[in-house]
This record gives C-alpha cells, sequence and structure tokens, in this order.
C-alpha cells in the first residue's frame, strides 16, 4: 500500500512505481532528499544544453551565474549528502550490525562531479569569456553525469529501505538522520532546505506537507522559510541556476539573515548539539 500523501505520478524516481510505492519511513529517508536533487539535476541538463556556445562581453553573465550556483550550491548539495551517507548513515547502519551494500560505482559519479566543479570553477576565473572548449567538456559530461547519479539515488532507494526496515526503529532512524541534517551546518542548510521543500510540495498532497511535514520543523525555521529561506531561493540561487535560459541578465535579491536572524538564533544551538555528538 502507498503512503498516504504521496502523489507517485509526480515522483522523479524509478524505484518506486504503482507495483512498489513508497510505503513508510523508510522509503522517505532518502526519497525526500531525492526529489529535491532529481529536480535540480532536471534544470542542470536545460540549463546546460542553453549555454551558448560561444560567449563574449554580451552574454557572459549566462555562463558566470550559472558556473557559480552550480560551485557554490549544487555542487555542495550532492556532495555534502553523499558524505553524509557515508561518514554518518554508513557507521550508524553499521553499528546495527546491518548489511551495507556496494556502492562503490558512486565513486564515478563523484569524478565526474568533480570535473564539472573544474569546468565552472575556470569559467569563473575568465569571467565567462573564451569558454568554448569548457562550455563543450560541459555539455559532454553533464549527461554522463546525470546518468549515473539517477542510477546511484535509485539504488540507495532500492536497496536500502528494506535494511532499515529489520535493522533499526523509525525513533533510531529518526536520531540518524537529524544527524545527517546536523551534519550540513547552518550555511548548508540554508543551501539544502529550500529546494527540498519546495520539492515537496510537488509530490506530496498539501495536507500531507503541511501535517506531516512542516510541523516536524521548529517555529523560528518555519518562519524563515517564508520570510527569508524560500525568497532567497527564488529570486537568488534560481535566477543564477536558470541563466542560460533567460533574455537579460536577471536581478538578484537576496534577504540578509541579519534581517531575519530567527533561524540563526532557533538552529544554532541545536546543530551544534549534534555536532556534539557526531565527535
Amino acid at each position: 500500500m502507498s503512503l498516504p500523501g504521496v502523489q507517485l505520478s509526480k515522483i522523479l524516481s524509478t524505484a518506486y512505481s504503482n507495483e512498489h510505492p513508497p510505503q513508510d519511513w523508510a522509503d522517505m529517508t532518502f526519497l525526500v532528499p531525492h526529489e529535491s536533487i532529481r529536480r535540480q539535476l532536471v534544470s542542470v541538463q536545460r540549463s546546460v544544453e542553453a549555454l551558448p556556445n560561444t560567449t563574449d562581453k554580451d552574454n557572459c553573465w549566462k555562463v558566470t551565474l550559472f558556473a557559480k550556483w552550480f560551485t557554490d550550491v549544487f555542487h555542495f548539495l550532492v556532495t555534502q549528502h553523499h558524505e553524509a551517507i557515508e561518514q554518518i548513515y554508513k557507521p550508524f547502519l553499521l553499528e546495527q550490525k546491518a548489511e551495507w551494500p556496494d556502492f562503490s560505482h558512486s565513486m564515478v559519479m563523484i569524478e565526474i562531479l568533480s570535473s564539472i566543479y573544474g569546468c565552472c570553477d575556470s569559467m569563473q576565473k575568465q569571467n565567462g569569456l573564451d569558454c568554448t572548449e569548457t562550455i563543450t567538456a560541459l555539455k559532454e559530461q553533464v549527461p554522463d553525469f546525470a546518468k549515473n547519479l539517477s542510477e546511484h539515488m535509485n539504488k540507495l532507494e532500492t536497496k536500502l529501505p528494506p535494511i532499515l526496515r529489520v535493522s533499526v526503529t523509525e525513533k533510531q532512524n529518526a536520531t540518524a538522520v537529524s544527524k545527517m541534517i546536523a551534519f550540513q551546518g547552518i550555511p548548508g542548510l540554508m543551501k539544502i532546505l529550500p529546494g527540498i521543500l519546495l520539492a515537496n510540495q510537488e509530490w506530496m498532497t498539501r495536507s500531507y506537507y503541511a501535517q506531516s511535514y512542516l510541523k516536524t520543523l521548529p517555529p523560528p525555521v518555519l518562519k524563515a522559510q517564508v520570510t527569508t529561506l524560500i525568497p532567497n531561493y527564488c529570486h537568488c540561487y534560481m535566477r543564477m541556476r536558470d541563466a542560460p535560459l533567460l533574455a537579460s541578465p536577471p536581478v538578484l535579491k537576496e534577504v540578509s539573515f541579519d534581517e531575519d536572524p530567527s533561524i540563526l538564533n532557533s538552529s544554532r544551538g541545536r546543530l551544534e548539539r549534534k555536532k556534539e555528538e557526531l565527535r
């Protein structure tokens, strides 16, 4: 039976189907972060395809804005999720005497990601000019990266939930997930959480999202996602990401956390306590 609140037709994962729908907390452990990454990945592919093959002073902003978003946001999102699994979740399951499947294939994905990062870093250093060869390399690598990342996420969603159900309790799992969240740090959380919230609104029913997901957020964070996190994501990060698709340079509007300190004040102590637990 499918988990109430999940709109199966709007899930991008191919690990689930009408015959094998998401069932419980074990499935949601990875589906929640992965659906956000998948939607970002679709945008990466679309923007890279739209990058001009040659650049000049009139269109170089398309390259520099996208490249900065990739290095500062998307690369962080993928690498931090991968490292949190390797450094926190894997040891957690092994401590419970659980099986850990072979995910060594993920190293191919990480290697390609590193190469793409290098391309984007180079384009920023060149201010988006004289980047024809780098853009060509980028357009060649991104499809392969997307394929490898998608396959890796599908394998996690296929192999780990059955192991979780027989090895740990929902409460134990929630504690491990909290440590993974704390692993991102406050600046990282600011980059990751808005994308997850917006993605959840796409594939969760409205009532499930409001009653079962938003209620898990501390009240100050709940407020900040409206006043700061999602506005910054939409008015800054998304515009940088989608720059290759735009006709003119976007206006980037970012609310300073000094203007809305609620999330920092509420989260700092919580994250520091979790970090202490990791030591």
